[in-house]
């Protein structure tokens, strides 16, 4: 929803609590619940379970993503030397440069990647972001050794009789070897990107995103027993998203919503918090994929 909707709903859930405490007692001669009550009832039973693991696999799931995002900035920042040092070297590249100073950028390219692998307390209570950083140094060592190549030739051409870097062969060798580098650099740099997590709500719940938060009942006047509205509410967000992928995020959404329709006096101002922390999680969910509201 809306900051502003969502700020309104808080007030209306706050104002409806207040209201309550007021209100007289049900009247016990009052007639019994309809018949949609206890199904209401029947259906949070058959779900509770499922929004209870939901839950735990929404923790879960935030927990690793939390990992891996602590872990990608890590690594991001453990690479940026020798990959600012690779990027350097390619960039000049391109303008042209002797050998002597293609040796000396070569060089600081080395001190880097020793300085890179020397250091291995980086990930010490994380072996698998360990892992995931060093497979994305795969490529750095890739173009290091490409361009050590490229020295190699061109160092072995000048002190050849008869060898120019110009001629055709040695060119297209060393071309070569830096191409490789190139595209082993950007390659790696793609991979440390990537190391970011994906977002813990999946896309199919965006229907959540763009539906769901307009059209959340207004808050109930009384503690009736039952509101059709929110059952039928309840029920509509259930079946509006109801791919496995998203159940982390709509099973104990619409357990939550079910509840305030069968809330009675004494349970109402517990199933509204209830109910307000999963707008919370859903609003966060869609935050993750680029919304700017629950909306």
């Amino acid at each position: 929803m809306k900051r502003t909707a969502h700020l309104s709903l808080v007030a209306a859930l706050s104002l409806l609590v207040a209201g309550c405490s007021d209100s007289n007692a049900a009247d016990e001669s009052a007639d019994a619940p309809p018949p949609e009550r206890a199904e209401a009832v029947a259906w949070i039973e058959d779900f509770e379970d499922q929004g209870a693991e939901a839950i735990q696999a929404r923790e879960e799931a935030t927990e690793e993503a939390e990992r891996q995002e602590e872990a990608a900035e890590t690594c991001e920042t453990k690479s940026a030397p020798l990959v600012g040092a690779l990027q350097q070297l390619n960039s000049r590249l391109g303008v042209g440069m002797n050998l002597l100073d293609y040796t000396t950028y070569l060089g600081d390219v080395q001190v880097e990647y020793d300085v890179y692998f020397a250091d291995e307390s980086t990930f010490a209570d994380d072996p698998q972001g360990a892992l995931d950083c060093t497979l994305t140094a795969v490529g750095l060592e890739l173009a290091l050794n490409s361009y050590v190549e490229a020295h190699q030739i061109w160092n072995n051409c000048i002190d050849a009789y008869g060898c120019s870097i110009d001629d055709a062969d040695t060119d297209t060798e060393i071309q070569a070897a830096w191409s490789q580098a190139g595209t082993a650099l950007a390659s790696s740099v793609t991979s440390i990107a990537d190391l970011e997590p994906e977002p813990i709500a999946p896309s199919q719940i965006r229907r959540s995103c763009d539906e769901l938060g307009d059209s959340i009942p207004s808050a109930p006047e009384s503690a009736s027993g039952y509101q059709a509205e929110w059952d039928s509410y309840a029920r509509s967000v259930f079946t509006a998203v109801g791919l496995p992928s998203a159940r982390p995020f709509v099973t104990p959404y619409a357990v939550a919503a079910m509840r305030v329709a069968v809330a009675d006096e004494d349970s109402l101002a517990d199933v509204l918090d209830e109910f307000e922390t999963e707008v919370e999680h859903l609003s966060s969910a869609c935050e993750q994929l680029g919304e700017d509201d629950f909306d």
